[in-house]
């Protein structure tokens, strides 16, 4: 079976679950799905396509993007991967939940990464350390599909903010560099929040882009 991408939109931070199928395991990716209804939503999806799901990959440590971390972990016993600087944030996710009246169980202990090229399961993909949006940003690119999952750091038209804790535009910058040079124009873009785009369609037409060239 050919490598797939299903995509799912959680909370009210309106964040892009992803789900990377192969074989009928599957990777998730930011999983946002918080609270019975879009807990019910995703394991729905699984059982009708008969996944497995063997493991979550974080592309960066801000809570809209981990609210559905405890749910995946105590339901199906697969770990959370995060990038090692991202540890830190990680772990103060309960001081942001508290901040914005949300209640989300005890996280799991994750495992942490600096690699640029990882297998788990089946699935190979290199991942892109990032930062500028958040210590511990991660873009996972999948040559077999050639598809990058950008999280908050590139999106259709625009790029992530800067101004929350471990931001900064200029090391988001050349993050975002590293990235146009690293990886195909034509790889397909699924980003965190919003829709889909590729990679050459946001250096031609993406304003924070085109002077990057």
């Amino acid at each position: 079976m050919n490598m797939q991408i299903y995509s799912m939109q959680f909370n009210d931070f309106l964040v892009n679950t992803y789900i990377v199928i192969k074989d009928n395991k599957c990777l998730i990716i930011d999983p946002g799905c918080y609270g019975v209804d879009e807990q019910k939503k995703f394991t729905a999806l699984l059982t009708k396509y008969h996944l497995s799901p063997v493991a979550v990959l974080i592309t960066h440590p801000h809570l809209d993007h981990m609210m559905g971390v405890p749910f995946l972990t105590d339901s199906y016993s697969i770990p959370t991967y995060i990038h090692q600087a991202g540890l830190e944030l990680y772990q103060q996710v309960h001081t942001w939940s508290s901040f914005f009246g949300i209640n989300i169980p005890k996280m799991p202990e994750p495992v942490c990464f600096v690699q640029d090229q990882m297998l788990i399961d089946s699935f190979a993909f290199n991942t892109l350390y990032v930062p500028g949006h958040a210590d511990g940003s991660v873009c996972y690119f999948f040559p077999e599909i050639q598809s990058l999952f950008t999280g908050d750091v590139l999106f259709a038209g625009s790029i992530g903010r800067t101004d929350l804790p471990t931001g900064n535009y200029d090391v988001l910058m050349n993050s975002l560099r590293l990235l146009i040079e690293s990886i195909p124009p034509e790889t397909k873009v699924y980003p965190g929040h919003g829709p889909s785009t590729t990679l050459k369609e946001e250096i031609q037409t993406n304003p924070f882009l085109t002077d990057l060239m």
